[in-house]
């Protein structure tokens, strides 16, 4: 009988402090985070691929512009930029050169 008492406060503990957690994740408390609001997303992750442990590319959308980036050891790195519409073509794994000639 004492476990079930022990037990719920321990629940009741953890369910607190994942409400909290995700109080702070939802209204930007932490110092330096941005408040993010619904519908802004004028910096978005569109797609992200693991190269090997250390490096990844992804696609970012910024203001209806796409950016390929590269991240590693070294930084990050702007690869290429286009138009909305660059990441649908590295998800279909084609080329950038690819795109260029297309239209």
């Amino acid at each position: 009988m004492e476990y079930l008492g022990v037990f719920s406060v321990l629940f009741m503990m953890l369910g607190a402090l994942a409400l909290m957690a995700w109080l702070v994740r939802r209204f930007g408390l932490l110092p330096g985070t941005h408040r993010q609001k619904p519908g802004d997303k004028e910096l978005e992750i569109i797609a992200s691929r693991l190269l090997d442990a250390r490096n990844r590319l992804i696609v970012v959308r910024w203001r209806d512009r796409d950016y390929l980036i590269g991240t590693g050891a070294n930084g990050v790195t702007r690869i290429d930029s286009k138009g909305p519409g660059f990441a649908e073509m590295i998800e279909a794994g084609g080329d950038a050169k690819e795109g260029e000639n297309r239209g």
